[in-house]
């Protein structure tokens, strides 16, 4: 899969090493009209800094949602199920009363909710 690149403005970067993962139209050095919208992106400074990779939409004022700040770090059905089991026990720690039919929503026809459905089972028909 080819990933895109897109620059992002070195002033920004002096606000604090972008902490928040949302990346706004202005913030970028060129327009991403050209990028296909949901396409993973690399973004980089002037300087050739990876800043992160995230899935890119020219038709919003968010133009890049970043995913991961590591560049080895690969965006696929592995990535989430990562995520999401991570994100599980972290709830678990935080709110240990709670179920994860308490907190977990899901179209369970969509691909990532059988990732979930692995990773958490017993939520089907918690909804």
């Amino acid at each position: 899969m080819e990933i895109g690149r897109v620059y992002y403005h070195e002033k920004y970067l002096a606000k604090g090493e972008r902490e928040n993962p949302w990346i706004h139209r202005g913030e970028l050095m060129d327009r991403i009209d050209h990028i296909e919208p949901g396409s993973l992106v690399d973004v980089f400074t002037a300087k050739n800094d990876f800043v992160g990779r995230g899935y890119s939409n020219p038709n919003s004022a968010i133009a890049v949602r970043l995913l991961t700040r590591r560049p080895d770090e690969e965006i696929g059905k592995d990535f989430f199920r990562k995520r999401i089991k991570q994100a599980n026990e972290l709830r678990q720690r935080i709110y240990p009363q709670l179920t994860s039919s308490d907190y977990l929503r899901f179209d369970f026809t969509s691909e990532w909710a059988k990732i979930a459905d692995e990773i958490l089972p017993a939520t089907r028909g918690s909804s």
